[in-house]
């Protein structure tokens, strides 16, 4: 077991309830290792999941742990990790976890008196936006282009299976649920990086379906999630994105969220005066990731929207 910290050890903040079990269960992950680390974040696998170690400036998230660390530059992949109630050692790198106050990422539907207005949120979004995959960047190579083509295609044959699902909810009619599974299929895994387009874009369209009230959101919210859930749920040579990716999608399908984009769906759906402050503080999430998460998030409240 791990020592315990010395008073001088940086300390672990706050941290998702996904850590507890870890920190405070007795239980030591199974060839717990850092999968990837950049300078401002490590992102630690295990059998079973992913979490990940973040500085000072991180924000909540699901399965994150904040710090008072200003960078964890000198960290690598693939050095060991160890847990324990009191201490997390990563490489050479030791945490200290006896003052660690726990969050959650849950969301749930907000309350709402009037239907959002879609221009509204859609100019927010438009004059946010970063450019890169579903904002054409200036020069676009042909491999970005045909990456951007095919992001809007099927972000169209997605848009266009949700209003057929909402549609069929609201009327009593049958969902055409493997339609849906093909549009969804189509996103997963799709675009560039760590976490590709696509999947951010699936994780803001169930922000959007988990924040929005009544019963067609949340039938429509079931079998966006369930198709979802079966393929991040593909491990190894079977898996359909990366493992980040996967971690986020998962926690979409439990309506676990970016602090963020939680927040920018709040704002948008109450249409209130810090909507543009929220969307423009989701945009920073990542390099591209807030801007297509909120694309996925607009496309599902202007859904929604119709509808009421």
């Amino acid at each position: 077991m791990p020592p315990r910290p010395s008073p001088k050890a940086p300390l672990a903040r706050f941290a998702d309830e996904a850590w507890r079990p870890l920190l405070l269960g007795g239980a030591t992950p199974v060839e717990a290792r850092v999968d990837t680390a950049f300078e401002r974040s490590l992102n630690i696998s295990f059998e079973g999941g992913l979490l990940t170690v973040l500085t000072e400036s991180g924000r909540r998230a699901p399965g994150a742990m904040i710090t008072t660390l200003s960078d964890v530059r000198g960290v690598h992949p693939e050095a060991p990790v160890e847990l324990s109630e009191h201490t997390l050692v990563i490489g050479r790198l030791e945490l200290d976890c006896s003052q660690l106050t726990f969050f959650d990422c849950a969301v749930g539907p907000v309350g709402l008196t009037r239907a959002p207005v879609a221009a509204v949120f859609g100019a927010m979004l438009a004059r946010h936006a970063r450019p890169g995959s579903f904002v054409p960047g200036e020069p676009e190579t042909p491999f970005e282009r045909a990456i951007t083509t095919r992001l809007d295609a099927a972000r169209n044959a997605f848009c266009a299976q949700l209003r057929s699902a909402a549609s069929a909810v609201a009327q009593q009619q049958q969902i055409d649920a493997e339609a849906m599974r093909h549009a969804v299929a189509s996103l997963v895994g799709l675009g560039f990086g760590l976490t590709p387009s696509g999947d951010d874009y699936l994780v803001g369209a169930l922000a959007a379906l988990t924040l929005a009230p009544g019963a067609v959101a949340s039938q429509v919210r079931d079998l966006v999630s369930a198709c979802v859930f079966a393929l991040a749920s593909q491990r190894g040579d079977h898996a359909a994105t990366t493992a980040v990716s996967q971690h986020f999608l998962l926690a979409a399908c439990r309506g676990e969220f970016h602090e963020d984009l939680a927040s920018a769906g709040r704002e948008i759906l109450l249409g209130g005066d810090r909507a543009d402050d929220a969307v423009a503080r989701a945009v920073s999430i990542g390099s591209t990731s807030g801007t297509d998460a909120l694309f996925g998030l607009v496309d599902g409240i202007r859904v929604f929207g119709s509808l009421r």
